[in-house]
């Protein structure tokens, strides 16, 4: 059988049409099939890079934020940490209130009675009243539930007394 006679026949044209459209169809819906799944592909790329940077911004701004949610001031986080014992959270905020070139240490008088022994440097004047007294606010705002004493030692290693009952 000839070409011409399968289409003169027109069952057999309608047949030879349906077969090409099936073709023309199976071949652009493979192309469409194609070009979605990249579109998709780009889709969830781009999704998952925004939220690898949203959750970069979160972070960092937990970071800049943590602050407010142990406290305000360096005082106030240093107080509100839990991984610390009494002679440790005393050091710590002593250290921050004082100022530098001036070292602390912390002992035990009685198992709930603390004393704080604050060192001047060696090779300074003997400082004012009130700038020991204005070192020490932060400290006794603090710390004052647990200390008993406090001791200033000059450069001679002559002792001011401060006791913490009378704050």
């Amino acid at each position: 059988m000839s070409l011409t006679k399968l289409t003169h026949n027109p069952l057999n044209s309608r047949t030879c049409r349906l077969a090409v459209q099936a073709l023309y169809f199976a071949h652009e819906n493979a192309s469409t099939r194609d070009r979605i799944r990249s579109q998709e592909a780009q889709n969830r790329s781009r999704m998952e890079t925004d939220n690898a940077q949203k959750l970069r911004e979160l972070e960092h701004e937990y970071e800049r934020k943590k602050h407010l949610a142990t406290g305000g001031t360096v005082f106030d986080r240093i107080f509100n940490a839990q991984d610390q014992t009494i002679i440790d959270l005393v050091k710590r905020i002593s250290q921050e209130a004082l100022p530098d070139g001036w070292s602390c240490d912390v002992k035990v008088e009685e198992f709930t009675h603390f004393i704080l022994l604050i060192y001047l440097p060696h090779n300074s004047e003997r400082p004012q009243i009130d700038q020991v007294t204005s070192s020490l606010q932060p400290i006794m705002k603090y710390c004052s539930w647990c200390l008993s004493d406090v001791a200033v030692f000059d450069s001679r290693h002559k002792s001011y007394l401060f006791s913490t009952r009378g704050y």
